[in-house]
């Protein structure tokens, strides 16, 4: 069965194509509206622990409501996140449990600020990124899990205050395997160096790269903070357009055009910087 939110093909899905397809209009989110998000349960119970009124009946419903929202955000986390949380993970989810009760409201509003400030290191989004690539490789997972997993992976990348349409372009052209996507990620990372206006790969060839290797580089861009800088890179991620020409200021850019061939994905530009 298809999982993911893009068109279904005719072909076989590998795992590589679902991850691709799941980071599809990152702006969207996979599971229903009413279900918060973790950064959503994190900021309404914040908001809530920062109210000095009394609880009271009268704000009960508000209390009740803004902590079993957050608990059940917690409960969707994957192994490796709650794992790569840490500590922080068990110390909020108690103290939080025990709210409203008053003596543990200061305690909960420190923990949960610790768990925030924990959430927007990109080790966790790492993790959150490996939960999505062992749900989409495991055919028993429900679409709903693997939905979390992609909603809290876009979330925590938001929350490191990193572009959540540009790491998904970035990921789509490293797991669909495309030379200049691979290469640019590689760029990034530092594990070489950008190449030269006519070194770069042509368009719609293929890196040659293993699923296992695609997914660990896209781990490491994950990893990788974001830099700053004049530089932008087009990316033509997945697009059938051909004829666009690259900038005129041509050594300030990337161009990466025509990455993939099986859907029409439109055109997008951010900035980026090559150091």
């Amino acid at each position: 069965m298809v999982r993911s939110m893009g068109a279904p093909r005719s072909v076989p899905l590998t795992s590589a194509d679902e991850v691709c397809d799941w980071l599809t209009r990152p702006d969207s989110r996979a599971l229903p509206a009413e279900v918060l998000s973790l950064a959503g349960g994190v900021a309404e119970l914040g908001a809530w622990l920062g109210d000095r009124r009394p609880y009271n009946n009268q704000h009960a419903q508000g209390w009740e409501s803004a902590r079993d929202d957050l608990l059940a955000a917690l409960d969707r986390l994957g192994p490796r996140t709650a794992a790569s949380i840490g500590p922080h993970l068990t110390v909020a989810r108690t103290s939080i449990g025990r709210l409203p009760d008053a003596a543990v409201r200061k305690a909960a509003s420190a923990d949960l600020d610790a768990l925030s400030r924990r959430l927007k290191d990109q080790n966790v989004a790492v993790a959150a990124l490996t939960d999505l690539f062992d749900a989409v490789s495991g055919l028993a997972t429900a679409a709903d899990t693997v939905a979390a997993y992609r909603d809290l992976f876009l979330d925590l990348i938001e929350l490191s205050g990193r572009d959540t349409q540009t790491m998904a372009n970035m990921i789509a052209g490293v797991c669909d395997d495309h030379a200049i996507g691979v290469t640019a990620a590689r760029v990034r990372v530092g594990e070489i160096d950008r190449p030269s206006r006519g070194s770069w790969p042509k368009p719609n060839v293929s890196a040659g790269l293993s699923i296992e290797d695609r997914f660990e580089l896209a781990g490491r861009l994950v990893a990788t903070a974001d830099p700053r800088g004049k530089q932008v890179v087009w990316l033509g991620l997945r697009s059938r357009i051909n004829g666009i020409r690259p900038p005129r200021d041509w050594p300030n850019h990337i161009f990466l055009c025509g990455l993939g061939s099986r859907q029409s994905r439109g055109w997008t530009a951010s900035r980026r910087a090559a150091e």
